[in-house]
Formats: structure tokens, sequence, C-alpha cells
């Protein structure tokens, strides 16, 4: 059976109010992001060792490191070389130090064509694999409106260019209701992603009659995800979906901290949002 987890930021910057709510709801672990108002590869050393500790003590596994490795101007040498020489090289820096083999990454901000920018993709994705082969680690590229890769369809066709074992897909099925001409989350965006995905992130949201996208409480939205959890049960997935919840009782989180989450505005009213979603999807995955 697969198992559970939450993006410690949807909670908290204390790290410590993440892994008491994790376990009140019995998730066995966390994806990290922004913890202590840094983003990932902005923690220290001393820092990476003091997350260790904290997430030992309190029995949870680290899941993920959700950077945004190549949320980035592809057409920017310092761009990407800020991305390779910083954000991935603290990110697998951190992933060492906290027990985890997978970090996230991205295929550059959308300003045309996957066709077009496909070349560079490539190249980029392939450069990363090799240096993330080498400390074991896995790049997750995830589907998110923003960027090139922006739904199953791109992200696959992707993976599957790079060609290579450590550059898989991360499946967000929610990320797929904010794109102009949706794919449906489940079975269709799934099934294109099952033979590339390693990771599932859960977050739900619902098209509006203007064509934006609300996100809501998981279970309430338009992503099938009692018929997803059903799947994931009967083909035996053991890794984790994560709780990426994204939306707030009190406040909206504006479109900027959407394409780069983190820090303590994010946070903000985060708690109460990710209570009762952990809540929602205990209580489905009860029915499977």
């Amino acid at each position: 059976m697969f198992k559970k987890a939450v993006i410690s930021d949807e909670i908290s910057q204390d790290l410590q109010v993440a892994c008491d709510l994790a376990k009140q709801h019995g998730f066995q672990g966390l994806e990290l992001r922004s913890v202590w108002g840094k983003g990932p590869h902005a923690l220290s050393d001393e820092e990476f060792a003091k997350i260790r500790e904290i997430m030992d003590a309190n029995g949870l596994e680290v899941c993920g490191i959700s950077a945004p490795f190549l949320k980035c101007e592809l057409t920017s040498d310092a761009e990407v070389a800020e991305q390779f020489d910083t954000v991935l090289t603290r990110c697998i820096a951190f992933a060492k130090a906290v027990g985890t083999s997978y970090i996230r990454g991205f295929t550059g901000w959308k300003r045309g064509e996957l066709d077009d920018a496909m070349p560079r993709i490539v190249e980029l994705l392939r450069r990363a694999s090799d240096i993330l082969a080498k400390e074991s680690c896995t790049l997750l590229i995830e589907m998110d409106p923003s960027v090139y890769a922006y739904d199953a369809k791109s992200v696959a066709a992707v993976v599957k260019a790079v060609d290579r074992e450590n550059v898989r897909a991360l499946f967000d099925p929610g990320n797929l209701i904010w794109n102009e001409n949706p794919e449906v989350p489940f079975p269709d965006a799934y099934e294109t992603l099952k033979p590339y995905y390693r990771h599932v992130h859960i977050k739900d949201a619902i098209k509006e009659a203007d064509g934006s996208a609300t996100c809501v409480k998981v279970g309430t939205g338009d992503v099938d995800f009692l018929g997803l959890f059903k799947e994931l049960k009967a083909t035996g997935y053991e890794g984790y979906i994560v709780l990426e919840t994204h939306y707030r009782l009190k406040k909206e989180i504006s479109e900027e901290l959407l394409a780069l989450p983190g820090g303590d505005e994010f946070s903000d009213g985060a708690y109460e949002a990710s209570d009762e979603s952990m809540l929602a999807i205990n209580e489905m995955l009860a029915k499977i």
C-alpha cells in the first residue's frame, strides 16, 4: 500500500508543527520545500542536520525535496547556471543529508512551444541526470501550467526524449485543472504517465466558468481522487501520495506565490486548510 505525506510548508514554516500535524493524521512522511523561511537550496548544512534530527525524532521519513529546479528562463545562461550551481547542488546535498533520493524539477518558464524548446530542455535534463547519477538521486519532472511541460502528454514526451532512468515523472493531477485545455486527470492523464511516474502530488481544484481554476479541499474538486487511490492500490504502488494543499480558508494565494511557493507569506493560514484536506484523504482511503 502506498504511503502518505504532506509538503511541510503547506502546514507551517516551523518543521515541528508540520511533524505534529502529520503524525496526528497518521501520515508517514513530509516532503520538504521551504523551512524556517528559507527555500530548500538556501538552507545551511547545519540546518540540514537539524532537520534530519527533527524528522528522526518524530519517526517520519523525508519522501522528497520540492526543489524549484529549472523554474527559470531557459535562454538566460546566468539563470541556468544558478539552477545548476546553487539550486541543484544544494538540493542534492539536502536530499543526501535527510535520506531521500527524490528531487523535483521542471522544464523552464513557458515562452513558446514545447517542440521548439525541447532540444534545450533535453540538453539540460541530461546534464542534470549525469550529476544526479553520481549521488544516486532521481529528478522528478512535474507538470505545471507555467512551464513548457504543463500536462501529462508533454511531461511524458520530455521524459521519453531525455531517456534516462533517473529522470522520471511526478504526477500532479490537480495542476491539470489550470490548463486552458485540461486533460482529464484520472483516468486519462494518469494512463499517459503510468509508464513514467514515480511520485504523486495531491491537490484538488475546480474549473470555473471563466476558465480560471480555484484550489479546494481534496475530494471536492474536479479530480477523481477516489478512483486514483483505488487504482494506485490495485496496481501495487508503494511510493508516496503527497498533499500539496495550495488553498487557504481565509485568504487567497497570489499567482506569484503559486508559481514559486514558499516562505512565511505562503504558509500563512496553511495549517487549517491542510488539516481538513488530510482528514478528507483519510476518509477517502477508508473507502478503498
